[in-house]
């Protein structure tokens, strides 16, 4: 790509092979464009989490409800992460809420 005077970009070469491998059929559930939570997880998660069980046995839970862990689209990492942004909303909507008190 190269930029003209105007601002505007344009394609002056284009090679439309790979440089890299492509991921295989097994590492393909690691990428993050396949790591989405559906609904059904979340609310899970959320219930768990809110009965006090920690985060590593919820990733065992939602492992044997899937089939396995090859079955599973998260990580234990994806759940830890959930679980810290979930927990920053409500500390973040407690204090906002006790300021208008």
């Amino acid at each position: 790509m190269s930029k003209k005077e105007e601002g505007n970009w344009v394609v002056c070469r284009l090679v439309a092979e790979h440089y890299h491998e492509l991921a295989s059929p097994n590492s393909q559930k690691f990428l993050r464009s396949k790591r989405k939570k559906t609904d059904a997880q979340k609310n899970f998660i959320d219930l768990l989490d809110n009965s006090r069980v920690r985060s590593s046995k919820i990733a065992s839970v939602l492992i044997n409800q899937d089939g396995g862990v090859n079955q599973l689209n998260l990580t234990s990492q994806d759940i830890q992460n959930s679980l810290q942004t979930r927990r920053q909303k409500i500390l973040k909507d407690k204090s906002r809420h006790t300021s208008l008190v």
